[in-house]
């Protein structure tokens, strides 16, 4: 799976304090989203969810070059947290890409009991055996 996070993602992050969904401006995050716009990353399957998808993170040498980007203004503190966040990866929100490619979620269930995702769609739940527990994720 993957997602290519939207081109005017600051904007879009500015917008959304500005109507109240976000309380504060972070400049750390808003240097992040600057790093990552138009940028086509891969999803981590392991924990899915509906409105939200956790990226994977970016190989070491793509992350330095990203980071030598940074105007030289930048604090110390916001590179460090930068560097987390492009080595760890992000957890994107819906609003903040342009649509997934391969979406697995459609064939995806989750046990609303325990939260294991499983390629059932009935039946006990391998990891805590309840029945009849499955959503789909999409």
């Amino acid at each position: 799976m993957q997602i290519t996070i939207r081109d005017d993602i600051e904007s879009r992050y500015v917008g959304r304090i500005t109507t109240g969904h976000i309380s504060a401006y972070d400049a750390s995050w808003v240097a992040v989203l600057r790093l990552l716009a138009g940028r086509t990353l891969e999803i981590d399957t392991k924990f899915l969810f509906r409105d939200q998808l956790n990226t994977e993170g970016l190989p070491a040498d793509e992350v330095e070059s990203l980071l030598a980007t940074l105007p030289e203004t930048v604090s110390d503190k916001c590179r460090e947290r930068c560097h987390g966040a492009l080595t760890k990866g992000i957890r994107a929100m819906y609003w903040m890409h342009t649509g997934v490619d391969g979406d697995v979620r459609p064939t995806r269930k989750l046990c609303r009991w325990c939260h294991h995702h499983s390629d059932k769609s009935a039946g006990a739940c391998g990891n805590c055996g309840k029945t009849d527990h499955f959503e789909t994720l999409s």
